[in-house]
């Protein structure tokens, strides 16, 4: 079983508050007392955090599966969709009845009529981007997860393919190809500047997974040389993406330092790999998945709920404090009552029917 890379999962928290923060400020157009954080060009690029999920999914199921798909077998095969299945619907489902049981009680808040069979299929089986058809987004940051499962379908065949790699800088020009065509394809499709949820999803999210994936080979190859810069690597990319997300020009070029940063953070050296270690960020990493499928509903409940109101700076930014603190409480209830009692069943489901293979390592790209 590999060992968990607390680093890894300190950075998936804060992609996943990048993310709230981006959304936070959109609401700033309903909620006034939201202003704090309108005109802030880090925020504004907060979707970007969804960019950095792929990444991180790409590497990690690289560092935990790679010796699964040496050769591609029915059985290696069947326990790895089993361990992404367990992580990944369960909590979405749990997520989808509390909305649905959401709209039920207050109907002025989310319309029911919205919610139609098709549509709520569609979301439970995470089919929003699958198909042509669109039936309506009942969870809309779920999107992602639509687009990333074609990924973890495609992923045993990618593992193949890399594990046959054998010199460690073809990982790192595979992944900086990946970047590179992500890059060119967001300007050519019209999403460099712009957040994209709809079709064009697919061509966001598989360059950045499979760069992922070719890092995690790299990391996996124990190159030397990136390891004893790994600590002045990881401080460069997070001042390069912090500078880069500041000029009108560079936010899509924000991709490179993201994905050079979760390389250099799994090594887990230096004062940004400490930080991204420190039991704060890790606890935010750990409901991150809870966090980030629930925020949207929890963030547009609370500005239904206090619409109107004097505004002046205290109060405003009491409710902004507010606002984020209630978010993460719910992220972290969900996560106890619901996402960690799942993934327990699910383990233990994995140790019942791992008989005849080593069990599958806990980490999880969510």
């Amino acid at each position: 079983m590999n060992k968990a890379i607390s680093t890894l999962t300190g950075v998936r928290g804060v992609a996943a508050l990048w993310v709230v923060f981006y959304h936070m400020q959109d609401a700033a157009n309903l909620q006034p007392r939201l202003r704090f954080l309108k005109g802030v060009s880090l925020l504004s690029e907060g979707f970007r955090g969804v960019d950095l999920f792929f990444v991180l999914s790409g590497f990690i199921l690289f560092y935990v599966h790679h010796s699964d798909f040496v050769t591609v077998t029915w059985t290696r095969t069947r326990y790895y969709a089993a361990a992404r299945y367990w992580r990944v619907y369960p909590l979405n489902a749990a997520v989808l009845l509390m909305i649905i049981a959401l709209s039920i009680t207050l109907p002025a808040f989310i319309d029911p009529i919205g919610f139609t069979i098709p549509a709520i299929i569609q979301s439970l089986l995470l089919a929003q981007r699958w198909f042509i058809p669109d039936f309506g987004s009942i969870n809309p940051p779920s999107w992602s997860l639509s687009v990333e499962i074609i990924g973890y379908a495609a992923f045993p065949l990618l593992a193949f393919g890399l594990n046959r790699i054998r010199l460690p800088y073809m990982y790192l020009f595979m992944a900086g190809l990946c970047l590179l065509a992500l890059v060119a394809m967001s300007y050519k499709f019209g999403f460099a500047t712009r957040n994209i949820t709809g079709r064009l999803t697919i061509i966001r999210m598989f360059p950045a997974f499979i760069a992922g994936a070719a890092l995690g080979g790299l990391f996996m190859s124990s190159a030397g040389w990136i390891s004893r810069h790994a600590a002045v690597l990881a401080t460069a990319s997070v001042f390069a993406a912090l500078a880069m997300c500041s000029v009108p020009v560079l936010p899509s070029l924000t991709i490179f330092p993201i994905a050079m940063l979760v390389l250099a953070l799994a090594y887990e050296r230096g004062q940004v790999s400490r930080f991204m270690a420190s039991g704060p960020v890790v606890w935010l990493g750990r409901i991150s998945f809870s966090l980030y499928l629930t925020h949207f509903m929890v963030l547009n409940l609370i500005i239904w709920v206090t619409a109107g109101g004097e505004e002046s700076l205290l109060l405003d930014g009491i409710y902004t404090v507010g606002v984020l603190a209630a978010i993460i409480t719910i992220a972290a209830l969900v996560y106890y009552g619901a996402e960690r009692p799942l993934t327990q069943i699910s383990r233990g489901f994995s140790r019942v029917r791992a008989a005849s293979k080593p069990p599958i390592s806990a980490i999880s790209p969510h």
